[in-house]
């Protein structure tokens, strides 16, 4: 790609919105008829950009969204979103009047925040879905299946606060730890029964994330809430068969080829590197300031012309040094994929992962992208149409103390 083309930044990352529905696609062949999707699309939608995915996958019918964080949940609402958006992790007492304001639904997994909502919901005379979140045994938020009993009848008193949905977290599915995953589920199904047994009724049930989305059919309830699936990375080693696509790479471009002559050295404060035999090499201009996974990568490779061609030395902040020897055809302009595809080759974001050594999973590479890199969304099918370009930054929200 000639240097420039298209009015391209030096770096950009691009999102297929056609991979992003056959993904969909490949998650609702796995469940049964009526199951609802939850999308989740916190950490700005694993760095894919929470506005236009949460978008695409409302216009492909997906109504339910799942945030971390009240700031998330706001964000999307400014936005425009308007399906329905739960809160997966804590929400303070500061942050109440947001989260009634921009019609979030909180988890409730104590007695103290359940009457700090009921409260709320009276002073503001109106009723807030909730969902309660049960701890099996993973030891992060959640009610225990002792204390689930009395904070379930304690919300079920009040008028306000309506349960329109219960579910857990499997982490043990992801260590692959079968025993505590049926451990966790025996619990779950447990509180469920209990429910049942008190003749209330809870319109939604989920507990399976992407890896049982994919794998535990039995625990698909009426919900399930796909997270990296979506994106197109297995969540974990194995599962590359499923036919899931990567929805986004990382690109850059050459700015510059150098020459280094045999035992001369490059290096930055902390690092050098000597030449064995003589060299050209390139100069990207993409950092760990514009992904983070770079600062620890070691013996990674990027694309160019086709061919996989290794990082030399460590990352600067705003760019990486790269060997060309063996690409003499490789040029100032030309297309740098750091995680993507390109001709016949491929790095994925495991592969980056795993260079880097920060992760058990998959998502982190992605997750690590800088928000200073451009978001490029584009059809498959007219690779040559540009839908937008444009940093993906958070408003500034103050009200209510968000700080996020």
């Amino acid at each position: 790609m000639p240097q420039g083309d298209k009015g391209l930044p030096p770096v950009w990352a691009e999102v297929n919105f056609e991979r992003l529905q056959h993904n969909l696609t490949v998650i609702y062949n796995r469940l049964k008829p009526g199951t609802k999707i939850m999308a989740v699309v916190k950490a700005n939608a694993y760095g894919h950009g929470s506005f236009k995915i949460a978008t695409e996958l409302a216009r492909l019918g997906v109504n339910y969204f799942a945030v971390a964080t009240v700031a998330e949940g706001v964000e999307l609402r400014i936005s425009g979103i308007k399906g329905t958006i739960l809160l997966l992790e804590m929400t303070g007492p500061e942050q109440i009047d947001l989260v009634v304001n921009y019609d979030l639904i909180p988890t409730v997994y104590s007695l103290e925040q359940a009457e700090i909502l009921a409260k709320k919901a009276n002073q503001f005379k109106k009723t807030i879905n909730i969902h309660l979140r049960i701890d099996t045994g993973v030891g992060g938020i959640g009610a225990s299946q002792q204390e689930i009993r009395q904070l379930f009848f304690k919300i079920r008193r009040s008028k306000r606060l309506i349960i329109e949905g219960v579910y857990t977290h499997l982490t043990s599915d992801y260590r692959g730890d079968n025993d505590s995953v049926q451990n966790q589920i025996t619990m779950f199904n447990q509180v469920l029964s209990e429910i049942k047994e008190s003749g209330a009724t809870v319109p939604l049930i989920h507990v399976a994330s992407s890896l049982s989305v994919l794998t535990r059919p039995e625990i698909h309830f009426n919900m399930v809430r796909p997270g990296i699936a979506l994106y197109g990375i297995p969540p974990v080693a194995g599962l590359e068969e499923v036919g899931l696509k990567p929805i986004m790479q990382l690109k850059s471009r050459i700015s510059c080829i150098k020459k280094l002559e045999a035992n001369q050295q490059i290096g930055t404060y902390h690092d050098k590197f000597t030449a064995v035999q003589p060299i050209n090499y390139a100069i990207i201009p993409i950092g760990y300031a514009d992904a983070f996974f770079l600062l620890t990568t070691v013996k990674g490779k990027v694309l160019i012309e086709g061919e996989r061609a290794p990082i030399i030395g460590q990352a600067r902040m705003n760019h990486i040094l790269v060997d060309v020897t063996m690409i003499p055809e490789a040029a100032v302009g030309d297309e740098v994929v750091i995680i993507g595809e390109q001709g016949e080759q491929a790095i994925t974001a495991q592969e980056a992962t795993q260079s880097a050594g920060i992760a058990a999973m998959n998502c982190e590479s992605a997750c690590l992208f800088s928000n200073r890199v451009p978001r490029i969304y584009i059809s498959e099918m007219d690779k040559g149409k540009i839908d937008e370009i444009g940093l993906i930054n958070e408003p500034a929200i103050a009200a209510g103390g968000v700080n996020d």
